[in-house]
């Protein structure tokens, strides 16, 4: 799994196949648990003449499954079909279908007793309020957080290369691999939820102990989730300034005298996009819209910061100063295609301040840097004037430009 390109895993993880997936999946869980109990047991136990091929095996449900009703043991075959059961080395759709059907025939045992009166009766309700919250207790706790820490340890042990520019972040791609295992999780348990214990308890009572256990269940779910996208986002960070760090030459901002312009981006601004648009694509399909756009504007907030940090770096002459600006609008189109409002603005700043690098007068110069509106308060006067600092001819420049920066003139006098 780890030697596929990140093209093939977004190729996986799309949208449309993940939809196709949960949609069949779900429903097929929903007929499973309005079978009867007998039937149920029944179809667990796989039969010795089931074909072995996944061709078979899927000719095979749908020839043989009565009523469009699919068994637990098909559900199964249904995931070893699915790549997805590739995916499950640290959480296991399988592991949670089993305690699903054990936790059932556990509220049916105890279902029978519901009816009593007075105290026997509390103890029943209890009871099966009870069953449910193991399910949710050991579902959370001891398999799917262990899975998630695991996944956030290997995050944290990244350490940019460049096997990962080529290949992607491994690391990365595994988080969001679990991420689309534990939201199928989070649903069953919801469908589950719905279908048997709304039987019992009231959904709308919040003292509920079963409904209270089943919030922190989510809570469990949504801080993992959340812990990785911070260490993902990082890691992702990390690499991007490994790219503009080993591929970005001092001679891309300050060329020879004579070389042609090429207005283009240079070759590290370009992997580094592709980088970062090939592993925000991983995550379209793994999260819900809120939990999209704070991962995207984290990306674009976090990069701009490591932009600002690496264009300090470099001397820039006027011709490199285009070179700037090409790449500049090379960024700045790809953050525009995560189509987040709030950050948009940030890069349109720092293309803005790229024109500082071309200017040839020194007066204007030092007028640029006085523009205060220009930038939008996302970059103060005293930052543009620390990247125009690295422009070749700063040394020539430098006494007029602070000047027109600091000087007083016959205008900025006043009497009182």
């Amino acid at each position: 799994m780890l030697d596929e390109s990140v093209e093939a895993r977004q190729a996986m993880l799309n949208n449309a196949n993940r939809e196709v997936y949960r949609r069949t999946y779900l429903s097929s869980f929903r007929k499973m648990l309005k079978r009867s109990p007998n039937r149920t047991r029944n179809s667990a136990t796989p039969s010795p003449t089931q074909p072995s091929s996944p061709v078979d095996r899927r000719a095979s449900l749908i020839g043989n499954s009565p009523d469009g009703i699919i068994s637990i043991t098909d559900l199964q075959m249904m995931m070893i079909d699915s790549k997805l059961y590739k995916l499950q080395q640290l959480l296991s759709l399988e592991t949670t279908l089993h305690m699903i059907h054990l936790n059932k025939e556990s509220l049916r045992r105890a279902g029978c007793l519901v009816g009593y009166p007075d105290k026997m009766g509390l103890k029943v309700q209890e009871t099966l309020e009870s069953i449910f919250i193991t399910l949710l207790e050991t579902l959370g706790t001891l398999h799917i957080k262990p899975g998630f820490d695991i996944a956030l340890r290997h995050i944290g042990e990244h350490k940019p290369d460049v096997e990962s520019t080529n290949t992607g972040l491994a690391s990365l791609v595994e988080f969001f691999e679990l991420v689309h295992i534990v939201d199928l999780i989070q649903q069953m348990i919801q469908v589950y939820y719905d279908e048997e214990m709304c039987r019992f308890v009231d959904k709308h009572d919040f003292l509920s102990r079963c409904n209270k256990e089943k919030k922190r269940f989510e809570k469990i779910l949504d801080e993992s989730v959340a812990a990785g996208l911070n260490k993902g986002i990082q890691a992702l960070m990390d690499q991007a300034e490994f790219i503009l760090m080993t591929e970005q030459q001092p001679e891309d901002f300050r060329p020879a005298n004579n070389t042609p312009l090429e207005l283009k981006p240079s070759k590290a601004c370009i992997h580094t996009v592709q980088c970062l648009e090939a592993h925000a694509k991983l995550v379209a399909g793994c999260a819900d819209q809120h939990t999209l756009d704070v991962f995207y504007q984290e990306i674009g907030l976090r990069f701009f910061s490591v932009l600002l940090k690496h264009l300090k770096k470099f001397v820039v002459s006027i011709d490199g100063g285009f070179q700037v600006i090409s790449d500049l609008n090379h960024y700045t189109s790809f953050i525009m295609t995560l189509q987040q409002s709030s950050i948009t603005p940030f890069f349109i700043a720092l293309k803005e301040m790229g024109s500082g690098y071309i200017i040839s007068t020194a007066k204007d110069v030092g007028l640029f840097i006085r523009e205060a509106e220009r930038f939008k308060g996302i970059l103060r006067a005293e930052d543009v004037y620390e990247f125009v600092q690295m422009r070749e001819d700063w040394a020539e420049i430098k006494k007029e430009v602070e000047k027109q920066l600091f000087g007083l003139k016959a205008e900025d006098c006043v009497v009182m």
